[in-house]
Parts: structure tokens; C-alpha cells; sequence
């Protein structure tokens, strides 16, 4: 399944899981979005926060490795809120827009289910004294092996 960046006048925009959702996001009317293919490996790495999108001038993608960033501690907490605000902004998005892509509803209640794994010590998280170690909290999720639907692809 294609992963894709929606580009927003030569810069980053949202990151895109399907075609639906690209074509969701393209099609509301918006003559400034464009979108860029890129691979699985590239959309996971964004979204752990290991790598960085920069659009050029001709709307070129570039994505290289995240300059800077180091690990740092996070407890569960931090964690759940981390969630608690994805899922916040899907419960909003859903009801108040039209022809949302018709996995949403499923992607939320999988969010919801990630967010009750993580409560109750289920999602494969190690702690080490209160907390883990990655470059952010989706990094830390991820690296546990669970996927989180929807991350940076609603925007605030």
C-alpha cells in the first residue's frame, strides 16, 4: 500500500497511510497540496521522528536522517497523553468534516485500543526505572512494535 507526504506550498504538510487518504486530502479543493509517494520504511521513520521531510523550491521531497534529535525519557503517562491527544483530534475531525476516508472509524477505535494496551502494560513497552528511551513518544510506541493509526495526519 503507497505511503505519501502531502506537501503544502513547497513544505510538509501531513503524512498519508493510503491513496484514499491522499486522495481525501487532495480533493478538498486546496490548489496550494501536492503529494510525494514515499515508502514504508520512510513513512515509519517520520514518524518515530528519525527522519525529516524538506521540500525544495521545485517541490522535491528530500528526507534525511533527523539532525539533533536525541533520545530522551518517557514515562507511561507521557505516553498516554501522547494518544489521548490523537484521539482527541480524530473524535473532532471525523464528526466535522465531510467524506472522511472510510477506515477512520476503524483507525480510531485501533488508536483506542492502543491507548488501553499501553494503561495496562500490554503494548510491549519496557520501562527502565518509570520510563523508556526513544527520540519521541511515538518512536517509543512504535519501536514496541505497535502501529498508530492516524499519526500526523490530522492536523491541529
Amino acid at each position: 500500500m503507497a505511503k505519501h507526504i502531502i506537501i503544502n506550498q513547497g513544505g510538509f504538510h501531513r503524512l498519508c497511510e493510503t491513496d484514499e487518504d491522499k486522495n481525501y486530502y487532495l480533493n478538498l479543493g486546496d490548489s496550494n497540496l501536492s503529494s510525494s509517494e514515499i515508502n514504508d520504511s520512510q513513512f515509519t521513520a517520520i514518524q518515530r521522528g528519525r527522519q525529516t521531510v524538506n521540500i525544495d523550491e521545485s517541490n522535491n521531497v528530500n528526507i534525511t536522517d533527523a539532525e539533533g534529535s536525541v533520545e530522551q525519557n518517557f514515562t507511561k503517562e507521557q505516553l498516554l497523553k501522547f494518544i489521548q491527544k490523537v484521539i482527541d483530534d480524530v473524535e473532532h475531525f471525523i464528526p466535522n468534516n465531510i467524506n472522511v476516508p472510510s477506515d477512520y472509524s476503524t483507525k480510531l477505535e485501533t488508536l483506542k485500543t492502543l491507548y488501553d494496551n499501553v494503561e495496562n502494560d500490554s503494548a510491549n513497552i519496557t520501562y527502565t526505572d518509570g520510563a523508556v528511551s526513544g527520540y519521541t513518544c511515538a518512536d517509543c510506541i512504535i519501536a514496541a512494535g505497535n502501529a498508530i493509526p492516524f499519526w500526523l495526519i490530522i492536523s491541529n
